[in-house]
This record gives structure tokens, C-alpha cells and sequence, in this order.
């Protein structure tokens, strides 16, 4: 590799990830560091994946947000309170505990990274059922109001995506 490549492999690893390569000490022999290899596809794949889950948050926010704004604007006080509520509330837990799970990845070391992917992994799993199953999240991506809300078809496949970089991360520790 040469120097201008991995200067620029490091640059970025600091930008984006928040790592000092210099700073990070290499495996004793013998350990697996596949997940995080030296080339840094992982790293590189991870950050792909994360932005793009990140985008996809962004415009499931943005469409539930459109759809309380209708159902707020409403003369049925039934739809006004379901506003009220927060249709963030759709999502249960799930959201909250796969994105601290996904940050503990994004900051892991090679040592913990297996662990770490491998509980993230089944956060993403129990997220992807939960879209798959909640009435409350069918209803509003078949919503009759005239308000696109993609949540199951935007989400799930790129939580799919994650989950499939998370067990591959899990898999070579």
C-alpha cells in the first residue's frame, strides 16, 4: 500500500471514526482481526452503512413528522391525540437501544469488536421483527390520508445491511 493511500486511509479513520491509528497497538499473534483488517474494509463498509442508516432515519422522521402534522391539523379529536402521542413512539425501544448499540461498534477496538457486533446484531434482529410485526407501524405506512410513510420499506433493508456486517464482525473474533 502506498504511503498517500494509507495516509489517506488514516485521515479518515480519525475524521470519521473518531481513531488514532497510530495510537491503536496491533493484535497479539494469534489474535483474529479479520472484522477490522488491515486494509479496513469493515471500517470502510461500516461507515457506508451507517451513513446510509442514518439518511434513512433522517426521511422515516421526516415522513412521520408530515403524517402527525396531518393528523394534528384533523377535526377528529381521536386522530388530534393519536398526534399528540408521538408517532415516534411506533418504533418502541427498538430505535434507541439498536443506535447505542451501533455506537459501541463504531467506537470498538479489534479486541471487543466480536462481542460487541454480535449484541448489536441481535438489537438489529429484534428491530427488524418488531417493523415486521407492529400493527402501529403498518398503519402508518398503509396510512389513508394521502401521506407517504415508507417506514418498513426503508428501514428494514438497511437495517439488513447492518446485520449482516455486524454477523460477519461477530463471526470472525
Amino acid at each position: 500500500m502506498s504511503d498517500s493511500v494509507a495516509a489517506s486511509r488514516s485521515d479518515w479513520l480519525r475524521r470519521v471514526l473518531g481513531i488514532d491509528p497510530a495510537a491503536m497497538s496491533p493484535a497479539p499473534s494469534g489474535v483474529q482481526t479479520a472484522a477490522v483488517d488491515p486494509e479496513g474494509d469493515f471500517m470502510r463498509r461500516w461507515a457506508a452503512a451507517m451513513q446510509a442508516w442514518r439518511s434513512g432515519l433522517e426521511l422515516v422522521d421526516e415522513q412521520i413528522e408530515a403524517l402527525g402534522k396531518h393528523l394534528k391539523a384533523s377535526d377528529d379529536t381521536r386522530l388530534r391525540n393519536i398526534s399528540q402521542t408521538g408517532l415516534n413512539a411506533i418504533t418502541g425501544n427498538h430505535k434507541v437501544r439498536v443506535m447505542a448499540a451501533l455506537q459501541d461498534v463504531s467506537h470498538a477496538d479489534p479486541a471487543t469488536l466480536p462481542r460487541l457486533a454480535a449484541k448489536a446484531a441481535q438489537q438489529v434482529l429484534d428491530f427488524q421483527d418488531h417493523l415486521s410485526r407492529d400493527s402501529r407501524v403498518a398503519a402508518c405506512d398503509s396510512n389513508p390520508f394521502g401521506v407517504t410513510v415508507a417506514v418498513r420499506q426503508t428501514l428494514v433493508p438497511l437495517l439488513g445491511r447492518l446485520e449482516g456486517l455486524l454477523s460477519s464482525a461477530a463471526a470472525s473474533g
